[in-house]
């Protein structure tokens, strides 16, 4: 989140994602995977007064940090732990539901996704967010030269299972419409240690990582950065937007 709050091109994912959400003033939205709740804390000043919010997340101390970060936010916001292949509301019982980059990280996509369509009233939308195939490849490129036996910095793991290639059709087994929308990002990283920071906070990064790999992907990054004046590194993000029933 760091990485790019600090060297987006486009630093408004959060607001974006908030301009494509075709809300009801009295809405009822659930968000699976909240994470630190980021999404309403970027848009605490454009949530409605008679909106109730239902935040869900696997992780309490993921749910904990939402709590404090909007703790502010004078609305109606419910906190949760709970799986998105076991989603714990009633039928047809909110308008929209909300996937923001975590699809990919479920078990059974599509359970998760008939889940979804339960939860929504009939005219309700999913909004689920991913990347492509292509996302930060530079850097991934970078990082698998380093460490080929980190498996997570080859994130097109993540594009096979849910991505901006593949999502149309998954969603399109449940829902009757899906519609992708593309957020136009990218990063310019001017400062090698911001790239080391992303990249030991992968998993298994800190058993795999030695100092010497280390020492060798800053020695790559500065002469990249050097050379093309701060390193260009694809981001290729979007939002589907599904409703309806599939037949």
């Amino acid at each position: 989140m760091r990485l790019h709050a600090r060297f987006s091109t486009n630093p408004h994912w959060a607001r974006w994602v908030f301009d494509q959400l075709a809300l009801p003033a009295d809405a009822r939205v659930l968000e699976l995977g909240c994470g630190t709740g980021e999404l309403w804390a970027a848009n605490r000043d454009r949530v409605e007064p008679g909106c109730r919010i239902v935040l869900t997340d696997l992780s309490p101390g993921m749910l904990g940090r939402a709590r404090r970060e909007l703790a502010s936010l004078e609305r109606a916001v419910y906190y949760g732990v709970a799986d998105a292949q076991t989603i714990p509301l009633l039928d047809e019982t909110v308008d929209a539901v909300i996937a923001n980059h975590m699809l990919y990280h479920v078990p059974d996509i599509a359970l998760a996704v008939v889940q979804a369509r339960r939860a929504l009233k009939r005219d309700g939308r999913l909004y689920a967010a991913t990347n492509g195939a292509d996302h930060m490849i530079e850097l991934r490129q970078i990082v698998s030269d380093v460490a080929p036996d980190l498996p997570s910095a080859r994130r097109e793991g993540a594009a096979r299972a849910f991505g901006l290639e593949n999502g149309s059709d998954i969603l399109a087994a449940v829902f009757a419409d899906v519609e992708l929308r593309r957020f136009d990002n990218g990063l310019r990283v001017t400062e090698s240690q911001a790239l080391i920071d992303y990249v030991l906070s992968l998993p298994q990064a800190p058993e795999r990582m030695t100092r010497a790999r280390v020492d060798k992907l800053r020695s790559v990054l500065e002469r990249r950065i050097d050379a093309e004046r701060g390193l260009r590194i694809t981001l290729n993000a979007g939002l589907f937007i599904a409703h309806g029933t599939a037949c």
